[in-house]
């Protein structure tokens, strides 16, 4: 009996340990933000502060829940809406979640990350998913989108100043959808003006005028002269406002795939790399290593890991899966030149190779919501095993 009483102690102790584990993994995952409560790490209650960027989380951007109430319908037959940004450090994003609605059973919508720093905007990434009227429904709901190729995210560019040395230039990324078939013009999605009611101007008395409280790290934006196959040009809502989305991210999966392409360089310069292996790393990050651009060597050694020697005309041409792809080199004088870069017919056609697999995100509230089943258990049992004592 005392054998039984003990192993059923033991196995007590041992849930309980993996039911606290489970809730501080839980927290670690939230890095202790207790927004999606009401309070901050310090207890004070933030449920009507703007939601801002914020890297330091796993969720880069928690706007869903801040516009629930309101929500914007679009009449355009092809759009793209999306949330502008910038970064302070590389990342992946992993997918986001936004409330849409639509009353157009063949309206299709697709997720993307684009670099809006180009005319046309360049398409990055593009959902796993493509939904249709009917999966999305008639009532705003929660439609999620995954990636499940990685790209990085680079914060800055270089780019080459004529007159005077300049500063790396910030990239601009939106990440959002684009909707076609709109043809009942019902399509809707979360989104509300950020203006507070009225304040007085001054604390004399002065004359009492709207206070518009608007992000500071992002901006809702869409483009509605949207192409067949290419977006056309992001601009500003209006009204001005913020979008109802929840953006993921992962910064310690963008330094693993920085420290692979740097290896797959490397490997690339000494000819152990394979061609499977040069594509990915030109593929993995934006904008792509300097490696993968460089089209001007001045000897076979020099070629970038997009290029092979030509020895019929001793220069350095594109491999297969690459082609000259125009880019601006100068701020002050808009100089440009053709590099090396991947087609993106070979990026979207080939398979998702293993080093950039997006992991699946858990969602940090299943192992508190876990860890406290488990825990709750474990202390029901100690407390009746303390009983029978």
């Amino acid at each position: 009996m005392a054998k039984g009483k003990g192993r059923s102690g033991m196995i007590l102790a041992v849930t309980t340990i993996i039911g606290v584990a489970l809730l501080g993994f839980g927290l670690v995952q939230l890095n202790f933000d207790l927004s999606f409560i009401g309070f901050d790490i310090t207890g004070n209650v933030t449920a009507g502060a703007i939601p801002e960027i914020n890297e330091s989380t796993q969720a880069l951007l928690n706007a869903k829940a801040f516009v629930a109430t309101g929500n914007i319908i679009e009449v355009t037959r092809n759009f793209a809406v999306g949330e502008r940004f910038q970064l302070t450090n590389p990342t992946v994003i992993t997918d986001f979640t936004i409330r849409i609605a639509t009353e157009d059973p063949d309206v299709t919508v697709t997720g993307y990350v684009w670099n809006v720093d180009f005319s046309p905007p360049v398409r990055l990434v593009q959902s796993t998913e493509t939904f249709n009227g009917t999966d999305i429904g008639t009532v705003l709901n929660d439609v999620s989108f995954t990636f499940a190729r990685a790209v990085v995210l680079i914060p800055t560019t270089n780019v080459t100043c004529v007159t005077a040395p300049c500063d790396p230039v910030p990239i601009n990324y939106v990440v959002g959808f684009r909707v076609d078939q709109n043809l009942a013009g019902s399509f809707t999605f979360g989104f509300n003006e950020t203006e507070s009611s009225t304040i007085p101007e001054s604390s004399s008395g002065g004359v009492v005028t709207p206070a518009v409280l608007l992000p500071e790290t992002h901006e809702a934006q869409i483009d509605r002269l949207v192409n067949m196959d290419i977006e056309n040009q992001f601009n500003e809502i209006s009204p001005r406002g913020l979008l109802g989305i929840n953006i993921f991210h992962d910064a310690n999966f963008a330094d693993v795939i920085i420290d692979l392409v740097d290896e797959t360089i490397d490997m690339s310069m000494n000819g152990t790399a394979t061609p499977e292996q040069e594509l990915t790393a030109c593929i993995a990050i934006f904008p792509p290593p300097p490696e993968c651009v460089n089209d001007d060597p001045l000897a076979p050694q020099e070629c970038g890991v997009a290029e092979e020697f030509d020895s019929s005309t001793q220069t350095c041409v594109c491999k297969d899966g690459f082609t000259q792809q125009l880019v601006t080199l100068s701020l002050d004088s808009g100089s440009q030149t053709f590099e090396c870069l991947p087609n993106q017919e070979e990026i979207d056609t080939i398979p998702v190779p293993s080093a950039l697999q997006v992991p699946p995100r858990v969602d940090p509230i299943v192992f508190l919501a876990l860890g406290g089943v488990i825990l709750v258990i474990s202390l029901i049992g100690i407390g009746i095993r303390a009983i029978r004592k």
